[in-house]
């Protein structure tokens, strides 16, 4: 039991994705046998309605028209709505989670190349008054005018 319980622990923690697309997935097959058994409708109707309430979508196009379809629906929605914003979140978040990342390490090396930029010129500059300086005893005049 306590090696379920590790990989279980390893598979959410690092791979939370999989996890919640399993269970997207198995809702959406349990509410759809559900659904065809007690409104009598297609299996392809059934996944179809399935998906469309746990995605908030709700047509309209095919409704539950016996008492149990309608309490099965209610439950199924407590359930598979939020069950689909977190599932999104996580699939959102893993896709652009990759590329925010990169846009951010290159915004920091550019920050870092015009810090080096302003170092050098800075250095230049230096430089340049050292040789006025040097060149011309009165460079403080110079600089002055």
């Amino acid at each position: 039991m306590q090696k379920i319980e590790k990989i279980a622990a390893n598979m959410i923690r690092n791979h939370p994705w999989f996890v919640f697309i399993s269970i997207f997935f198995f809702l959406i097959i349990i509410w759809a046998t559900a659904f065809h058994l007690t409104e009598w409708r297609s299996w392809f109707n059934s996944f179809y309605y399935a998906f469309i309430v746990m995605t908030t979508v709700g047509f309209g196009d095919i409704v539950p028209t016996t008492i149990l379809g309608k309490t099965i629906t209610i439950f199924y929605g407590f359930i598979g709505i939020p069950m689909f914003i977190v599932w999104s979140w996580i699939v959102i978040q893993k896709f652009f989670y990759v590329h925010f990342k990169k846009y951010i390490a290159k915004l920091h090396q550019e920050i870092e190349n015009e810090k080096q930029e302003q170092q050098e010129i800075k250095k230049e500059l230096e430089e340049m008054k050292q040789m006025n300086k040097a060149k011309n005893p009165r460079w403080k005049n110079i600089f002055k005018k």
